[in-house]
């Protein structure tokens, strides 16, 4: 029964002519109004949460075989290492945002 109402529903597309979202007539645009405002603190908070996914992918792909070292000292120090040679761009605010849609025969 799918195969057939699948068929009826590709058919009804057709002669209708019904795009799809993937149609590249269609066109979406963002747009941001007013002015932008630079959020205080969220580039540390985003270097924390990058760091944090990336000890966590480490983790994933270390060795489980290896036993249990005793644990060190440096390891503040360590967490924090692997992305201290990226530059975290800074989160900026505006007060709004605007997805625009516009699809074929539509008028701008």
């Amino acid at each position: 029964h799918a195969r057939i109402l699948a068929a009826i529903d590709r058919s009804a597309i057709t002669y209708l002519k019904v795009l799809r979202l993937s149609d590249k007539r269609f066109v979406v645009k963002t747009r941001a109004s007013g002015s932008p405002k630079l959020v205080e603190g969220a580039s540390t908070k985003l270097r924390l949460v990058l760091t944090l996914l990336q000890s966590m992918n480490n983790e994933n792909r270390s060795d489980f075989s290896s036993s249990p070292a005793s644990p060190d000292t440096n390891t503040a120090r360590d967490f924090l290492d692997p992305l201290s040679n990226i530059d975290i761009p800074e989160l900026v605010k505006y007060e709004a945002i605007t997805r625009e849609f516009q699809a074929p025969g539509m008028d701008s």
